[in-house]
């Protein structure tokens, strides 16, 4: 009786995985237990419990996305594409003795070749990750000179250490002030007679500047299925940290 009884549970998260799949793949879609709960409802008239819809959306994203476990696996023949894709990029991954994986940052050179040109202030934000391995992706993100958002760095650290800091630490430069003259001051020059408003802004601004930032063009990746990396590349091994027991 017992086993029958499991053997149901299990086959109706599996059938409330295979319909909740579809709806996670567009990783922008915010989809909560509580969103599988009111599907299933209004779908099939079932109602199941929170529990269940929780462990039927993990089911799903390891359908879409395989396990966690598996993507610390793929680690490092990401970061040997992309040094072959992008030569001379900073690209630092950190493990523990035991091979745990503890932190990856990650700068293209595509990107590092415009430092000069764009304004010397940068963003660093992080966001906590979800699922059994709780880690934390910092993004660093600045300005160029149409106002547009650059992307900088990124990476992923261990929420249990001051990798955070470290981050910043790496990625941090000296604020400055934005060296465009505000309106009042245009009106002044323009008052004055002034035509040339170029000497009291900021290179960073200019036309020149902006094109120098993109001078390196950014190819995309290939197709993971085209990827050709070295056998001593794939046995690398990268662990996941420690598990996370989740509350609840």
């Amino acid at each position: 009786m017992r086993d029958r009884i499991l053997t149901k549970v299990q086959a109706t998260i599996g059938f409330i995985s295979g319909v909740t799949a579809p709806k996670l793949v567009n990783h922008k879609r915010i989809h909560t237990p509580k969103d599988v709960i009111e599907d299933i409802r209004e779908l099939y008239g079932v109602e199941i419990s929170y529990q269940q819809a929780w462990r039927a959306k993990e089911r799903a994203l390891e359908i879409l996305k395989g396990k966690p476990l598996d993507g610390y696996k793929q680690m490092p023949r990401y970061i040997w594409m992309l040094n072959k894709v992008y030569p001379n990029s900073y690209i630092r991954m950190q493990r523990t003795e035991d091979n745990q994986f503890m932190y990856l940052f990650i700068t293209l050179r595509p990107l590092v070749r415009g430092f000069d040109y764009y304004k010397l202030v940068v963003v660093v934000d992080g966001a906590h990750l979800g699922r059994a391995y709780k880690c934390t992706f910092v993004s660093v993100s600045t300005l160029d000179g149409a106002g547009c958002i650059l992307s900088l760095a990124y990476g992923v650290v261990d929420t249990e250490n001051d990798l955070i800091v470290h981050a910043y630490g790496i990625f941090g430069r000296i604020f400055q002030q934005d060296e465009i003259p505000c309106a009042h001051t245009i009106a002044v020059l323009k008052h004055k007679n002034v035509k040339d408003m170029h000497p009291y802004c900021s290179d960073y601004y200019k036309p020149d500047a902006l094109a120098k930032t993109y001078e390196v063009a950014m190819v995309p990746m290939p197709d993971k299925e085209d990827w050709t990396v070295p056998d001593y590349v794939l046995d690398e091994i990268v662990l996941p940290p420690r598990y996370r027991r989740l509350v609840g």
